[in-house]
């Protein structure tokens, strides 16, 4: 029994890499500091496979006819400490489960000389599956650590995409468990096994490709995003900057021509003409009369959005008190700070335009509150109640929830906070950036 135990052990042990190969993808994304989460999953896994392999050894059954609750236990503890959406921790589960299969497969055609019986892993068989599944970490490691996690964070995956993906890993895993060998024995007979083991090492390889090809495509499309969002702030900088161009011409134009109007109104107070003098400068002030452009922050693209939006709710009817306090130079890209800023903008002013004339007032405030952190808030009225899901708003109107969908990722991406608050007939979001080492920030590339 003693034999036995080990035998199963060690086949259990599996569980060990298959936890590295979920968590990796989401190490960023745990509920618990890695140092607290670390011992506590290795000692339920430990737990796990040691009672698994005990009940096996002791009534003399398979370890197969654990695997499903293994697997449940596994999920059910993945879904409690990986911090992300379901269809982003199912995804990753299955990947590696999928990856766990491949390497037990491959490890069954590779020792199946070495095994004593028709169905049990020996020991040493059990040692080189799991030395193939560490090692397959290692072939793996830039696509869980890199690749991967860029994929979950891109905005455009929705959580109908990444189920849709599970259900093929699902299909995979099954196909590689209906393709187990149930008797090793057979596996020697003819070439079975040469020609298996050449055809399984191509499965990491098409692995890997994928998702190197799914991640160039995903960095170019994310390129072209940001190029074409920085080209769309240029032109906003740039009617900006013709606005004020207009004005300054205008304003010199009236310097120009006040020096002529000095002169009537001077000899009509000279001849004691008053109320001739009194008409004149009220048709003085009718006609200089020019709407003066406003000046929100220092930073010109910040500033452009920001006059893009007053414009906005002039027409609504809505009045915004600024106080966007922000340097000429940002720590962040100005295009993720825009598009932050933006979207918490035209969701307020929007929302603000819904409500009575005597309640559409948004306030946006927006300010260094040290060299390494920034705050942004923004404050509108609403008279309805919002459900929230995940600290996110639900709404069931096409579209709606897009945009602080986006601000959430681009947050997260800072790492960041965002409150989100809908109380006392107001909507607020409040959001907190900071940046730790502010010597590495790199102009233009939000690096932090």
């Amino acid at each position: 029994m003693k034999e036995l135990f080990l035998r199963n052990l060690v086949e259990t042990l599996i569980l060990f890499p298959g936890a590295a190969l979920a968590y990796l993808p989401l190490r960023n994304r745990l509920r618990t500091e890695t140092r607290y989460l670390l011992p506590a999953v290795c000692a339920i896994l430990f737990a796990a496979s040691a009672s698994t392999a005990w009940f096996s050894a002791l009534f003399g059954v398979d370890n197969d006819v654990f695997l499903l609750p293994l697997i449940l236990l596994c999920f059910g503890l993945f879904c409690l400490t990986a911090n992300a959406p379901l269809p982003e921790k199912l995804f990753c589960f299955l990947n590696a489960v999928i990856q766990v299969q491949y390497v037990t497969m491959y490890t069954v055609y590779l020792t199946a000389p070495w095994e004593d019986d028709a169905s049990a892993f020996t020991v040493r068989s059990g040692l080189v599956c799991l030395g193939l599944a560490f090692f397959f970490i290692l072939l793996y490691y830039r696509t869980l650590t890199v690749e991967l996690p860029d994929l979950l964070e891109d905005e455009r995956l929705t959580g109908n995409q990444w189920s849709l993906l599970s259900v093929s890993l699902v299909l995979i895993a099954a196909l590689f468990y209906w393709s187990m060998p149930e008797d090793v024995s057979l596996i020697g007979v003819g070439r079975i096994r040469p020609v298996m083991l050449v055809l399984l090492l191509f499965f990491p390889l098409a692995c890997v490709l994928v998702c190197h090809l799914c991640w160039r495509v995903a960095s170019r499309l994310t390129e072209a995003a940001r190029i074409a969002e920085e080209n769309h702030l240029l032109q906003m900088e740039r009617k900006r900057y013709e606005s004020l161009r207009e004005y300054m011409d205008e304003t010199r134009a009236m310097r120009h021509d006040f020096r002529q109007h000095l002169v009537v109104l001077n000899r009509l107070s000279e001849d004691g003409r008053i109320d001739e003098l009194q008409a004149y400068v009220r048709q003085l002030t009718k006609e200089t009369a020019v709407s003066g452009r406003q000046s929100f922050c220092a930073n010109p693209a910040a500033d452009a959005l920001a006059a893009r939006y007053a414009d906005l709710a002039a027409v609504l009817g809505v009045k915004i008190e600024w106080r966007l306090e922000l340097p000429r130079e940002l720590p962040v890209r100005e295009a993720d700070f825009c598009s932050i800023l933006g979207n918490l903008l035209e969701n307020a002013v929007r929302a603000a335009g819904e409500e009575l004339s005597e309640n559409r007032r948004v306030r946006a405030i927006g300010r260094m509150l040290s060299d390494a952190m920034m705050g942004l808030s923004v404050e509108n009225p609403c008279s309805r109640k919002i459900p929230m899901k995940n600290g996110l708003p639900v709404s069931d109107r096409e579209g709606h929830g897009i945009g602080l969908a986006s601000v959430s990722a681009t947050v997260h991406r800072y790492g960041g906070s965002l409150d989100i608050k809908n109380e006392d007939g107001l909507f607020s979001v409040n959001i907190l950036l900071c940046f730790p080492d502010p010597a590495k920030r790199k102009e233009g590339t939000g690096d932090v």
